[in-house]
């Protein structure tokens, strides 16, 4: 039991980073495109 509640929480923190890049990611696409003429 305590075992999967572990490996849960451990996916759960990578899902939680994966979730973080991709935010960054998405916003530095649209700051740039900000940026250039439309």
């Amino acid at each position: 039991m305590s075992s999967q509640l572990s490996s849960f929480f451990c996916n759960f923190e990578s899902l939680k980073s994966d979730v973080h890049l991709a935010f960054r990611v998405s916003s530095a696409f649209s700051f740039k495109n900000n940026l250039l003429p439309h």
